[in-house]
């Protein structure tokens, strides 16, 4: 076989002497293999006919995505300003900011890789180091924040449906920062084991060649598949849920034992109908936009097989990105149509702008 003869063969891919995965790869040449840097052609030369059927999928991904983080961020910190000057709950704009400027990280934290990858068609974490632990970072630390500050939301919203004469008392500014913290604290712990982890990895094939180099972990592989679902997605999420729930079945039942005392209750301790559907609806919307994200992560690989699911531009991946980046643009929307209290605060900030202006 000279070295620009393409090959047709089954490469195994391995690091530290273990199989990643096999990988039918045709017209790939010799010199491909051997080039450093080759993720490029072998991608390319491999996923060339699937990609080619959704190009207009990763053309608009791409820019839907740059729209989202800018409007994302421009609603996540107005969100967080006129939140600061609203008559809702301490503890509710608490969680409510923190919501906006964890998705705000995200979203420009995510921005270079993005780039990356759709005019570069490379990616950002595989550049060195740093920048391995900065998406690793990324995926996880602030993708848990998002999912757990909700979840944390659906509770003190329970709490304040369920025990609207105790609210006050049982749950405080101090005691929700203080919770927080220690909360923030036993997390940073679990993200600083996942950034010693994760690192540049070589790749070579079955005879030792050079492939390609990647951000990953293989030595601790099954801890991150089974533990990092379940605690910072399927947890949260089963608190969301269940919260929810137990907030709606408090409210029937006092508005059936009592609508005037229900009425005038949840009006003294902050808890009025208004911000419960303004918290609802986001509860809703993100379980929506975020489930299909979990989903693919967790059992993508089964139901879709591993050429699908190893290809990051497959549509399924696509589609479910499109939907998480959507969430974390949405709160804005959400506040100024449920909740007039914000939506009257935005009108000022805006005519006072003009003012100013």
């Amino acid at each position: 076989m000279t070295a620009e003869s393409p090959m047709e063969t089954t490469v195994e891919f391995k690091t530290e002497g273990h199989v990643i995965n096999d990988v039918t790869i045709d017209d790939v040449t010799t010199d491909d293999v051997m080039m450093k840097g080759v993720y490029d052609d072998v991608t390319e030369t491999y996923f060339e006919d699937y990609q080619g059927k959704i190009t207009w999928l990763l053309t608009f991904t791409f820019y839907y995505k740059l729209l989202i983080t800018i409007l994302g961020c421009c609603g996540n910190i107005l969100s967080i300003y006129v939140l600061a000057k609203t008559k809702a709950a301490v503890t509710t704009r608490i969680l409510l900011s923190l919501l906006a400027f964890s998705d705000t990280c995200y979203l420009v934290i995510s921005l270079p890789f993005m780039i990356a990858v759709f005019y570069f068609n490379t990616h950002f974490d595989w550049l060195n180091q740093v920048a391995c632990k900065i998406v690793t970072f990324k995926d996880f630390f602030f993708t848990a924040m998002s999912y757990w500050l909700v979840a944390i939301l659906t509770v003190e919203r329970c709490i304040a449906v369920t025990q609207p004469l105790q609210f006050k008392i049982l749950v405080t500014k101090k005691r929700l920062l203080v919770f927080l913290t220690c909360f923030l604290v036993v997390y940073l712990v679990w993200q600083g084991f996942l950034l010693y982890i994760f690192k540049l990895t070589d790749l070579f094939d079955e005879e030792g060649n050079y492939m390609m180099t990647i951000c990953v972990t293989f030595e601790y592989l099954y801890i991150v598949q089974i533990m990092n679902p379940i605690i910072d997605a399927a947890m949260p999420m089963l608190l969301v849920v269940m919260g929810n729930i137990s907030i709606c079945v408090a409210i029937l039942v006092y508005e059936r034992k009592s609508p005037v005392l229900h009425s005038n209750t949840t009006h003294n301790k902050g808890t009025d109908s208004k911000l419960f559907l303004t918290t609802f609806s986001v509860s809703v919307s993100f379980v929506i936009l975020t489930t299909p994200f979990y989903l693919y992560y967790t059992v993508g690989e089964y139901f879709l097989g591993e050429e699908v699911f190893v290809n990051p531009n497959n549509e399924f991946y696509l589609i479910s990105d499109i939907l998480y980046h959507t969430n974390l643009a949405t709160n804005f929307g959400l506040y100024v149509t449920f909740n007039e209290s914000f939506r009257q605060q935005v009108k000022l900030t805006f005519q006072g702008a003009q003012t100013v202006c």
